[in-house]
């Protein structure tokens, strides 16, 4: 066997283990298709009902995907890099961010300190349709996960509960605060109570 054969060998063989990592990665990640979503889907688009269609999309279209990756993978190791730096960097400024710039809270609206685990046990959604995606907070668990990992080992997490919300027409809000130094940092609302206009 030549040189360059070797070297092909070498180069597909790493190639064909990072290709079934990422496949397998992606199916244990993959969130199962709700009926709600899917009848809603095939009503928008009577071809997913199609043998033909579903193979093409099912099929042909990862296994064409596979195949590229194959060949390409360090390609594929670069966008996966980069994505991960980026998100870290989102998060580091995320934690440079309040919630509202004019915005901040005292220490007296802190109610009392929490943990990670009991804010995402208590804020847990469980929606049997999963219209709204089964995790804490739903759809902002992005913030909250953005919240959550800046947390420094010198913060804490605190409940907290304010009147003083800039926001026109709101009385009250509430939500999850980080204290650093005997001050509040950064902030995320969870929730409002609207004032009722008086007839």
């Amino acid at each position: 066997m030549s040189n360059w054969m070797l070297l092909a060998a070498i180069y597909l063989g790493i190639g064909l283990i990072v290709c079934s990592t990422i496949l397998i990665a992606h199916l244990l990640g993959k969130r199962k298709e709700s009926s709600f979503l899917r009848d809603a889907m095939d009503a928008f688009d009577p071809r997913r009902n199609n043998f033909f269609y579903r193979v093409f999309v099912d099929y042909l279209i990862p296994g064409f995907a596979f195949f590229l990756i194959w060949l390409v993978w360090p390609f594929a190791i670069w966008l996966k890099l980069r994505e991960t730096f980026t998100k870290k960097s989102e998060i580091s400024e995320a934690r440079k961010r309040s919630e509202i710039k004019e915005f901040t809270l005292t220490n007296d609206e802190l109610l009392r300190e929490v943990s990670i685990e009991e804010v995402e046990r208590t804020n847990f959604i469980h929606d049997p349709l999963e219209a709204v995606p089964n995790l804490p907070f739903g759809h902002c668990n992005a913030r909250w996960v953005a919240l959550r990992d800046s947390l420094e080992p010198n913060e804490t997490l605190w409940e907290f509960e304010s009147n003083r919300s800039v926001l026109a027409g709101v009385e009250l809000m509430w939500g999850y605060a980080v204290k650093v130094d005997e001050r509040v940092d950064r902030f995320m609302t969870t929730g409002w109570k609207i004032k009722l206009s008086k007839s």
